[in-house]
């Protein structure tokens, strides 16, 4: 499994948008947030 290195930027873009929605969700579901 190769990957192409014109790949890399937008899916580590996605990945690191997607892990700020998570953590972001979580912060709001915790009591006092």
């Amino acid at each position: 499994m190769e990957f192409d290195a014109n790949l890399m930027p937008p899916a580590l873009g996605v990945l690191g948008l997607l892990i700020v929605v998570v953590i972001y969700q979580w912060i709001k579901k915790q009591p006092g947030g």
